[in-house]
């Protein structure tokens, strides 16, 4: 069942990075369906490698863009995607101290620290973002 259902209000105007925001928020949803089913420690690990490596790909698409615009808010976003980065890593070590207890509330708070990063935080920059030049945009998406 999945714990976060996407909703239009979440997007953020740039197409690339609201494709990314789905798909993550599935990677949270399988991640929760598989402790659910509680299954294989291969198939757990494997979800939460999938959330870490995606992460990490998505903030930096996302650093890039907010970087090629000159967004004046770059370093608190970096550090936000940081704290995300570092739950994950403390999920990881949850996980393989055998505490699936935790695993549970910790993907609760990574589904709720992403809709409120997205809400808050993504939503500032997109308002800026829509002044940045097209160009400047498609290079950084593409780049």
């Amino acid at each position: 069942m999945a714990l976060f259902t996407w909703n239009e209000k979440f997007c953020v105007g740039i197409e690339t990075i609201d494709d990314q925001h789905k798909h993550f928020l599935n990677l949270l949803n399988n991640l929760n369906d598989e402790i659910q089913r509680k299954n294989s420690d291969e198939t757990l690990q494997t979800a939460i490698n999938s959330i870490f490596n995606y992460g990490m790909f998505h903030f930096r698409a996302e650093e890039k863009i907010l970087s090629s615009c000159g967004y004046p808010e770059i370093e608190h976003q970096r550090q936000e995607h940081s704290f995300f980065v570092k739950q994950v890593k403390e999920m990881e070590a949850s996980y393989q101290a055998g505490n699936l207890t935790r695993l549970g509330s910790v993907v609760s708070f990574l589904r709720e620290w992403f809709i409120n990063h997205i809400m808050i935080e993504d939503k500032k920059y997109a308002a800026f973002i829509s002044f940045c030049s097209p160009s400047e945009r498609l290079f950084a998406e593409v780049g």
